[in-house]
């Protein structure tokens, strides 16, 4: 595939196939951050078609000293805060990704599997707790992988508020988890 700049240039002059190529390039990544801020595979689908929409309408208002991967997911992030506003859901954003228990070398022990669930399960409860202008962060940077200085451009915020943001989202979710469990130690 051509690079992203081609990309947008050739769109930009007309070119529709071009932005067929921009779609195959973040369908994946967009529709799994949309899936763990909605928690709806239908939801993401909706939200991923307007997150496209909006691109490609916008995209001659792109500014190209930024990565295209940060302004398309801010993109998808107001789509989605919009929609749960609208939903009136902003504080229930939940998270869920499949994981594997499977160990290294093939083999499965169900009683490790299932504490893993479990705390699993207790840590998406956790993080979706906290406000959204932790959660966010945490999930982008964990997550999805973003750096902190993407993720503020995400957010609109700077690098150092990003980190900032995630630490305390860390910090927030170890407090959380010591409160429900202290009664387990004594």
């Amino acid at each position: 595939m051509a690079d992203e700049k081609a990309l947008i240039d050739k769109t930009l002059n007309g070119d529709v196939k071009a932005f067929e190529e921009i779609i195959e390039l973040y369908k994946n990544k967009l529709f799994s951050f949309l899936v763990k801020t909605t928690h709806s595979g239908q939801i993401a689908e909706e939200l991923l078609q307007e997150v496209f929409i909006r691109a490609y309408n916008n995209l001659d208002k792109y500014n190209d000293e930024f990565m295209f991967s940060t302004w398309i997911f801010r993109i998808a992030l107001n789509i989605c805060r919009s929609y749960m506003k609208k939903q009136n859901k902003l504080r229930e954003m939940p998270i869920n990704e499949e994981l594997s228990y499977m160990e290294a070398d093939g083999t499965y022990n169900p009683e490790e599997a299932y504490e893993k669930a479990e705390l699993r399960s207790e840590i998406i409860y956790l993080i979706n707790k906290l406000k959204e202008k932790q959660r966010i962060p945490l999930i982008l940077k964990y997550v999805k992988g973003f750096s902190y200085f993407e993720i503020g451009n995400i957010m609109g915020i700077s690098e150092e508020a990003a980190r900032m943001r995630v630490l305390r989202a860390k910090e927030n979710i170890c407090r959380m988890y010591l409160d429900r469990h202290r009664s387990d130690w004594a």
